[in-house]
């Protein structure tokens, strides 16, 4: 490979092939982090959670500092426990009919024009809305919710500034002093703002419960031990997030690849019931989320190399999804592969706990999509700018309305 190959947000395959054959192991020396790109080492960072550690602190008065993902067992299991009772299969599946009907709404209001931007009408309103029901959150305030979570998610930007590949070309984020005041400023008013909104309605359904699931929540019981207060906000926040963030960039993500790989579309069109495989293979060739980091909990070697006690090591799943030795012809969009076993949702103890609902929402997502749009193409002049997921926070599509959709999709 080409030592001149640069990191792109949005197209980081060339880049994913360099590393992962020159520098599998790559410490950084700007950022002081060690980069781990092949499958087995980064899927042995995500089992082994007692030399690569969550990044938390023991005692925060940050929720989301606090939540399930930033901790460790025995905690984490037991807050798993409590929390899953909630998101069984059985209950993510009877959310089906509801989200296909706020699909079919969605896309009514915008199949006449033959164009939209995705996120704006489609993609992102989807997932807040199942999250927002979900949590018995009114309809007036889902807006403000996507400030809040837009400003949480852009904080995570001070762990990723910048990379660079053996050439020492940096692609960075902008990294003025000023701006990362500023993101902090945001993150810390956004998390107090959540943070009151949530614990009003906590305190409210402890009085008055209802059918949703901070009411579950709050009656969820594992060993004589019930979700406190503090707890239950932290997951609310975090749902709110991760539900919102997550899925709204595998439903972009979709798209892209079609975009990129048009005989994708052609075969979804003819074959729908492919819809699944094509979100599989999507989760894998563009991980919604490309990258999680780690604390190491103590000196450890990694292929020769030694890493630290206490220094920070960034896991690439995107990279790892495109690892050879585990899935052969990586940069091939190929929907009948028959290993899944990509780190799209993380793997361990960290499992992502809402894999199931998220490839379920956009699953439905994609099939009313094709039975309301055709030939659904990204807008030639659109410039794609990537948020800090490598997905994008606009996309413009044009599109055929179909005149009389094929129901059996």
């Amino acid at each position: 490979m080409a030592s001149d190959v640069r990191f792109n947000p949005l197209y980081p395959f060339s880049w994913y092939q360099h590393m992962l054959t020159h520098h599998p192991i790559y410490y950084h020396k700007k950022q002081k982090q060690w980069h781990l790109f092949r499958y087995q080492d980064v899927k042995e960072a995500l089992r082994n959670h007692q030399l690569f550690q969550q990044d938390a602190r023991e005692e925060t008065s940050s929720p989301l500092e606090s939540s399930l993902v930033m901790l460790s067992p025995p905690k984490h299991g037991q807050m798993r426990s409590l929390i899953s009772q909630a998101f069984t299969p059985k209950a993510v599946q009877q959310l089906q009919p509801r989200i296909r009907e706020i699909a079919r709404t969605l896309l009514e209001e915008v199949k006449e024009s033959g164009s939209m931007d995705l996120v704006e009408s489609f993609s992102y309103p989807l997932p807040v809305i199942v999250i927002a029901e979900l949590l018995g959150i009114p309809k007036e305030d889902r807006e403000q919710f996507k400030k809040w979570s837009d400003h949480i998610v852009e904080s995570t930007e001070l762990d990723d500034l910048d990379m660079s590949d053996a050439s020492g070309r940096i692609w960075k984020w902008p990294k003025k002093a000023v701006r990362q005041i500023r993101i902090i400023q945001r993150f810390r008013r956004a998390e107090k703002e959540m943070g009151a909104y949530f614990l009003e309605i906590i305190r409210e359904r402890k009085k008055n419960p209802k059918a949703d699931l901070i009411s579950q929540l709050i009656r969820a019981e594992v060993e004589g031990e019930k979700l406190t207060d503090f707890e239950l906000l932290g997951f609310c926040m975090l749902l709110l997030i991760a539900g919102n963030e997550t899925t709204t960039n595998l439903i972009n993500n979709v798209v892209l690849c079609m975009d990129q790989f048009p005989h994708v579309q052609e075969h979804v069109a003819q074959h729908p019931t492919d819809i699944r495989k094509v979100v599989e293979e999507t989760l894998r060739y563009r991980a919604p989320v490309p990258t999680l980091s780690r604390i190491a909990g103590e000196d450890v070697d990694v292929r020769g190399y030694r890493i630290k006690k206490g220094e920070r090591v960034i896991l690439w799943l995107g990279a790892a999804n495109h690892d050879s030795t585990q899935f052969p012809r990586p940069h091939d969009f190929n929907w009948n592969r028959t290993n899944h076993k990509h780190m799209a949702f993380g793997h361990g103890i960290h499992f992502c706990l809402g894999a199931p609902l998220a490839r379920l929402e956009a699953e439905i997502a994609l099939r009313e999509l094709f039975l309301h749009c055709s030939h659904i193409r990204i807008q030639s002049n659109a410039k794609l700018q990537p948020n800090i997921m490598h997905s994008v926070d606009r996309l413009p599509v044009l599109f055929y309305r179909r005149q009389a959709p094929c129901e059996r999709i």
